[in-house]
């Protein structure tokens, strides 16, 4: 025998834990080693923390500031958290957040980018909006 389970001792390991290698013969101990977290084996890689600008506003674009209870419909919407799913649209998201000018950065985005970032932004708005008047 090559490797013995670690779980039940018993048998050959045919399989190996994906997330921390440990060596397993069966669903059957596969499903007892899952029942107590296990570590992963890789390195988490150390990513420096996202660089963002400080945006600073005009007295006068106070008016056209949301509101933090308009902005909480986001967190709620199922349609906006299927789109945040999107690598794409994360990417996009993030090339704007930590760009140095983040209002250029955008409108490039909206000229060049998927159209599914342009049905994401359409969505952001009905969903900022809905049921307040403007």
């Amino acid at each position: 025998m090559d490797k013995v389970c670690i779980v039940c001792t018993e048998k050959e390991a045919k399989y190996k834990c994906p997330k921390c290698s440990l060596a397993y013969c069966s669903v059957v101990c596969y499903k007892v080693h899952k029942e107590t977290p296990c570590e992963s084996n890789t390195p988490v890689k150390d990513t420096p923390p996202i660089q963002r600008k400080e945006i600073t506003f005009l007295e006068e674009e106070e008016d056209q500031r949301i509101e933090p209870e308009r902005l909480q419909g986001i967190a709620y919407s199922d349609e906006i958290q299927s789109y945040l799913e999107s690598p794409d649209i994360q990417a996009i998201i993030t090339k704007v957040d930590t760009s140095q000018d983040p209002e250029t950065a955008l409108d490039e985005a909206r000229k060049t980018a998927d159209p599914r970032f342009h049905e994401f932004l359409d969505t952001l708005l009905r969903v900022v909006n809905k049921n307040t008047p403007l």
